[in-house]
């Protein structure tokens, strides 16, 4: 909340690298997590195992991320910038985790959501 705050007083571009990573994953998660639409044939139900690797993957991209900015060297520091470049088709990918059908087995989108988690 605070630090939504600040950014709409003083704009995103004043906010440190790992904030920025903050405000981005909390955007994945409130348009690619928390949404849902009842009239598709993806999001009208999410079981367990779909919600809980979705999950995973935002939390291992989280960690990740700010993991790679605090560990760059000062005279070469990362951005999120930098991350999220070089990341577009992984990110994209972990965007569309959405997209699994419920209905698959178990064991399949567990596969699927892996699979993304690995590539991050």
């Amino acid at each position: 909340d605070n630090l939504s705050e600040i950014v709409q007083l003083v704009g995103k571009e004043s906010l440190s690298e790992d904030q920025k990573v903050v405000m981005e994953v909390a955007k994945l998660i409130r348009e690619d997590f928390l949404a849902q639409n009842a009239f598709t044939d993806f999001d009208y139900m999410c079981p367990i195992v779909k919600t809980v690797g979705m999950l995973g993957i935002i939390i291992t991209f989280y960690d990740l991320c700010q993991k790679t900015i605090a560990d760059s060297p000062a005279d070469a520091k990362l951005t999120y910038a930098h991350i999220k470049t070089a990341l577009a088709p992984t990110i994209q990918k972990l965007v569309e985790v959405k997209y699994i059908t419920p209905t698959l087995p178990d064991a399949e989108i567990k596969r699927q959501c892996q699979e993304v988690e690995d590539e991050i």
